[in-house]
């Protein structure tokens, strides 16, 4: 099977594996972060240009759960 996550854009979901994510401030006061995930790669683009980040795939995205603590700085 395939895992899918919150698609940010729109309602419904996306495959992770075909999902590209951006990196955002979830809350100012603490500096946590969180990913917010894309189906449309542009949408993506975008929100990383807004939210001055980047795009990454899921992998990634696991990469960085491995290496960083998601919460806090």
């Amino acid at each position: 099977g395939f895992l899918y996550v919150a698609n940010y854009a729109r309602d419904g979901w996306a495959r992770a594996d075909r999902a590209r994510f951006v990196r955002v401030i979830v809350n100012p006061n603490t500096m946590e972060r969180d990913f917010i995930a894309f189906a449309d790669p542009a949408l993506a683009e975008e929100a990383a240009r807004t939210n001055s980040s980047a795009v990454v795939e899921w992998g990634d995205v696991l990469e960085l759960g491995r290496t960083q603590p998601m919460g806090g700085n």
